[in-house]
């Protein structure tokens, strides 16, 4: 798992308009306290999405 050497990824999916989209976001909720060093910030707090993935309101 490529997310390793920053903790444990939480996958994270979606159902619009009858279509599910496995995976298509993730987060962290727990990192390994050495990945703070290598991306220079807490990011617990966020979900990063894939490529392509579009959010809007």
């Amino acid at each position: 798992m490529a997310g390793m050497r920053k903790g444990l990824a939480l996958p994270r999916g979606e159902t619009r308009l009858g279509t599910e989209h496995k995976d298509a976001a993730w987060s962290y909720p727990t990192p390994y306290p050495s990945a703070f060093d290598r991306v220079g910030k807490d990011f617990s707090v966020y979900v990063a999405f894939a490529p392509g993935v579009t959010i809007t309101d």
